[in-house]
């Protein structure tokens, strides 16, 4: 089993805790109209990509809740170039950890990294690493923070990602839950893990206001109603 050459990592993603487990958020779900999350396999999602020996791309759905029974963390590093690509592989694979591997909306742009350029690099590399070690780890490929061109996350699907982060968090929580749901009913069906967000993160009107930033942090009854409407894979406060 993979998971048995897993190691204890810390969590860190922007020095914040950015999700609950399926399993903890389950209870929430038991009345939603909203998908549960299909698993990520050929048949139901045809742009998904199966390298040597059958390896294939893992979604949060997968790796969260085994770190969550075995209390430890999954790395999420920043992807801007193929240089970064390498070097997180590498360790991955040295420590026989599962890795988040992502791209913010933000950072496609301004480093020429596209979802489907991205993700031939991604898939080709972890080709390398497992001719290289002789063994597999898990790899998730997440698009992050997809603010404001939601096709984006659409591309990525397309591209062969298996997680996103549909990040609506600065809209009315009525808007933020509506397209929330659209992109889990769109990508659940796909076996790709969705994330969504509440509350601040790092928004430049809480620096500038450090006396009250208090009032720009997630709400535990937003986050619940967010979580309970949506049905997320995970869960960015």
């Amino acid at each position: 089993m993979w998971t048995e050459q897993w190691s204890v990592l810390t969590f860190v993603h922007e020095n914040r805790l950015c999700y609950l487990t399926y399993r903890f958020l389950s209870y929430f779900f038991a009345m939603s109209d909203i998908p549960s999350i299909a698993p990520f396999s050929k048949e139901n999602n045809p742009n998904m990509r199966v390298l040597e020996a059958g390896y294939t791309l893992y979604n949060l759905h997968q790796v969260l809740p085994v770190a969550r029974e075995n209390h430890f963390g999954v790395i999420a590093v920043n992807q801007r170039s193929k240089y970064i690509i390498q070097a997180s592989c590498e360790a991955a694979w040295q420590e026989r950890s599962p890795i988040i591997l992502e791209c913010a909306e933000s950072e496609i742009s301004y480093c020429n990294l596209p979802p489907s350029l991205l993700s031939d690099l991604v898939h080709d590399e972890i080709s390398k690493m497992i001719k290289k070690y002789g063994y597999a780890v898990p790899v998730v490929l997440h698009l992050d923070h997809i603010q404001k061109d939601l096709t984006l996350i659409d591309r990525g699907a397309a591209a062969g990602f298996s997680s996103c982060e549909v990040d609506l968090s600065r809209l009315p929580m009525e808007e933020n839950i509506k397209g929330s749901q659209e992109i889990v009913r769109k990508m659940h069906p796909l076996g790709i893990s969705v994330e969504v967000e509440e509350g601040e993160v790092g928004f430049a009107a809480a620096l500038k206001d450090m006396q009250n930033v208090e009032n720009y942090y997630t709400k535990v009854e937003d986050a619940y109603k967010l979580v309970e409407a949506t049905r997320p894979d995970a869960l960015a406060i």
